[in-house]
Parts: structure tokens; sequence; C-alpha cells
């Protein structure tokens, strides 16, 4: 996970983004690379609307 403005004190931040996927492109062994889709304004507006949007139990 990203956290923004992360307070040590508080133990508390902001998600900011969650690694999905991580490689070695140059074929050394070690990670070189990740993925991570960033979460920002646009993306709350995504989830405020989806949560307005009751779609009934998943399981």
């Amino acid at each position: 996970s990203w956290l923004y403005r992360y307070s040590n004190a508080k133990r508390l931040g902001y998600l900011n983004g969650v690694t999905i996927a991580v490689s070695d492109t140059d074929g050394n062994g070690r990670i070189d690379t990740n993925v991570s889709p960033y979460f920002d304004g646009e993306t709350l507006g995504v989830y405020k609307a989806a949560a307005a949007n009751w779609s009934g139990k998943i399981v």
C-alpha cells in the first residue's frame, strides 16, 4: 500500500495506491518495477457513486 500524509504518532494516512504487480525487468534477480493504480479525487468520486447504488449481496 502507498500512504499519503502518514502520521507516525496517529498511525493513520490516506490510501494513495496499492501495488498490484512487481517484476524483474533487467533479469538480475531483483525486483525493479512495480505497478500501482493511483487513488485520487476521481477515484473517490467513483467509489461514492458506487456506494449510493446498492447492487445486492455478493455471496
